[in-house]
């Protein structure tokens, strides 16, 4: 297996916990963002306490609620995460040791330019 086919892997089995983890906030984030009534002017905790809320008015868990577009966050994520990190592998170069310094360098660097080459929605 090439090295880009392993990185494509290995970003498609990172990405489960980083969303199971990361989708509650994004739950949070996109109601505050769409000024739903509830999300407007509250803190993190009070918009936390209003998914449970509002999950029970809708008959649904607030495991549902709270993991509402996970699977979709993870295909929309993941084309731009291997472009990172491939691009990533061949810009720190495969076969040399990079020090915590210049790991990081390299991953910002790789970050902005392929952010930049991104069209935005």
């Amino acid at each position: 297996m090439q090295r880009w086919q392993r990185t494509c892997l290995a970003v498609a089995a990172a990405q489960v916990p980083y969303w199971w983890i990361r989708n509650p906030s994004e739950v949070i984030k996109t109601r505050q963002q769409a000024n739903i009534p509830g999300y407007v002017n509250t803190t993190a905790i009070q918009a936390f306490k209003r998914v449970g809320v509002d999950a029970a008015a809708d008959d649904v868990t607030s495991f549902e609620a709270f993991y509402s577009g996970f699977w979709e966050n993870i295909l929309y994520a993941y084309p731009a995460d291997v472009i990172k990190f491939v691009v990533y592998d061949r810009f720190a170069g495969s076969d040399e040791r990079l020090s915590p310094a210049q790991g990081a360098i390299a991953g910002a660097f790789v970050s902005v330019n392929s952010s930049r080459s991104m069209p935005l929605v």
